[in-house]
């Protein structure tokens, strides 16, 4: 998968709202600008394979009232948020993380669609891990390149290998040989032994 197939850096907006900073004559305070600019945020894909984390850090000046963050992430069908973790994480560092539709995680990339995540940062922490998973893919012929030192800026992305297809049938051979080769040898020792 290619950075410019990938769509984390489609971070569509970080909104801030906040507690307890209400007053009923005056209604609610804005943000200063001062204080808007020099908020800031980086995403890393960390991790190796299939199963990686997005880790978020968000820089900001202290204010004088409580500040709770929500970054929505826009993510492509390649990849998927497992909902089992999604609600350990919710249980374990009280970090909730909703999705804006049903993620399917059996369904490979061409079935799927492209999501919204909706990560509401606890006040406690400006910095948390997002596990991600990408999905299979559709076969396809390709070439490899490997390139040693490149330094590369700008959108965050991963690599994910495809299946080769033209090793399609070397490996249903291999695999049904494999599993006749084993259930003969099964057969053969419960015939010898007696049990059923």
């Amino acid at each position: 998968m290619s950075a410019s197939m990938v769509y984390f850096c489609y971070l569509l907006a970080v909104i801030l709202y906040f507690l307890n900073h209400v007053d009923a004559n005056e209604g609610v305070n804005c943000f200063p600008s001062e204080w808007l600019e020099s908020l800031s945020m980086s995403v890393t894909v960390t991790k190796a394979g299939f199963h990686r984390d997005l880790d978020y850090s968000v820089h900001l000046t202290p204010v004088d009232h409580a500040v709770q963050l929500l970054i929505i992430q826009k993510l492509p069908s390649g990849v998927y948020m497992d909902h089992y973790q999604l609600e350990s994480l919710r249980q374990d560092l009280d970090l909730e993380v909703l999705l804006d539709s049903e993620v399917d995680v059996e369904a490979p990339e061409f079935l799927s669609s492209e999501f919204a995540a909706l990560i509401f940062l606890p006040s406690s922490s400006l910095s948390v891990s997002i596990p991600i998973h990408t999905r299979i893919r559709d076969q396809s012929l390709c070439s490899w390149l490997e390139v040693q030192q490149l330094q590369v800026s700008g959108a965050v992305g991963l690599q994910v290998p495809l299946g080769d297809a033209s090793m399609f049938t070397c490996v249903c051979v291999v695999t049904l040989l494999t599993t006749a080769l084993s259930c003969c040898y099964l057969l053969k020792l419960i015939w010898r032994h007696g049990t059923y």
